[in-house]
Parts: C-alpha cells; structure tokens; sequence
C-alpha cells in the first residue's frame, strides 16, 4: 500500500525499496520493517531500557520461530526526538505498541482529498487517501522561495510574514505563484489545515517574470 502514513505517534512501515522507474508501479513498503517512535520527555535511561528490552523481546521470538529477521537496527536521538527502526515479526511488534514508552496511535484519513494532499501523500501516481498530522506543523517554519506571499491574505490566519527583498521596496505578491506556493506547501486554506500552524517568511526573490515587469513597466499580471 503506496501510502505515506503520518500518525500522531508512530509506527510506520518503511517503504525502503529502490526509486520506481518512470513507467511501472511504485515499490511496495519492506515487509515487517517499522520506525518507532518514543515520547518526548523520557529520560535516556528510559530510552535505552526501551531499546534494550525490544531487542530482548525480538531475540526470544527468534527461538520460537524460523525467521530471519534483524530486530533493533538503528536508533535516532535528536533533542527529544527517540526512535529507532528495525524489522520484527507481528508479536513483536504488538507488544512493541502497547509499551506505555510510544506515543499512542491515531490515525485519521481523508478518503477523497484534492489533488495538492494526494500529492503531498503518495509517492505513486493517481489520488490516493491523505493521512492528518494532528500537531498541523506546530513551531515549524516554512520559507516560501517564490514571487512573495500576502502576508495579508485572509487564509494565512496571521502567520506569515514579509521576510527578504530583493526587488525593492514592495515584497507583495501581485503576480499569484507566491500565495499558490503557500497554499500548496501548508495547505493554509479554512478547509484543509495540514500545517495550519506552521508559521510563513516570504523572501521575494527576482526572476524572468521580474526583470520583464522592470524593462517594460508592466503594472498587471494580464500584461505579462
């Protein structure tokens, strides 16, 4: 199933095969290989003890069965984000999800996305079901490289702001591309809220489009 899963806490199968080709299917996710992640705020001493009890739990469930299958191959600490990623059976991984160390999981759907979140979902061609982040991009912070962003616009909710210039001293978008990228990349409309909290920095950049408005006094996109 060629589908990105984002969950409130995770565990998520690794779709890890090769970059399909430009004609064929995408590749399937490897078999019984997952990321898990541990809640924010446990000491180190709980993450290794986690750790070190997956791998003991993984390690009695190859004596009961003919598998070969690695267990524990990574961990990831960074700040108070813990994780790690392996292979396990479905024992395994079972008990693996009701240790009270994971954040719980919560899965929510939309069965008939618009194009942009099917794109944003799936790897593979064709609409595929989008998968809400619950914290919607919460203390991230999106650089929309493009013509600007209205800062202003009623959709952004407040949360973009005029950042770098490069074309003097106006920075707002006129021209379209800009208030598009922003809606694409946050989904910042009423309607959908993938990252309806992250916050927005425009950078209005200069290009072809630019240097034409400049050498020919061009006033409106109708123009150009």
């Amino acid at each position: 199933m060629a589908i990105l899963k984002i969950f409130t806490a995770i565990i998520i199968a690794l779709s890890l095969g090769a970059a399909a080709p430009a004609q064929g299917n995408a590749p399937s996710p490897l078999e019984d290989a997952y990321i898990v992640t541990l809640k924010q705020g446990i000491s180190s001493r709980h993450v290794e003890s986690h750790v070190n009890w997956a791998r003991a739990m993984h390690d009695a469930s190859l004596g009961r069965r003919a598998l070969d299958l690695p267990g524990v191959e990574k961990t990831y600490d960074l700040g108070t984000f813990h994780a790690y990623s392996g292979s396990f059976n479905q024992d395994t991984i079972r008990k693996i999800t009701d240790s009270p160390e994971l954040i719980p999981l919560a899965s929510i759907a939309q069965t008939n996305p618009p194009w942009a979140l099917s794109t944003m979902s799936s790897r593979s061609p064709g609409l595929e079901p989008y998968r809400y982040e619950e914290t919607a991009g919460k203390d991230m912070l999106a650089y929309v490289i493009d013509s600007g962003i209205h800062a202003n616009h009623a959709e952004s909710g407040r949360r973009a702001a005029l950042g770098f210039n490069a074309d003097g001293p106006s920075v707002v978008d006129i021209f379209a591309p800009g208030v598009h990228v922003m809606a694409t990349d946050t989904s910042s409309g009423k309607a959908t809220r993938v990252l309806s909290d992250t916050s927005l920095a425009a950078p209005h950049i200069t290009g072809l489009a630019l240097c034409l408005i400049a050498a020919e006094n061009i006033k409106t996109p109708a123009e150009l």
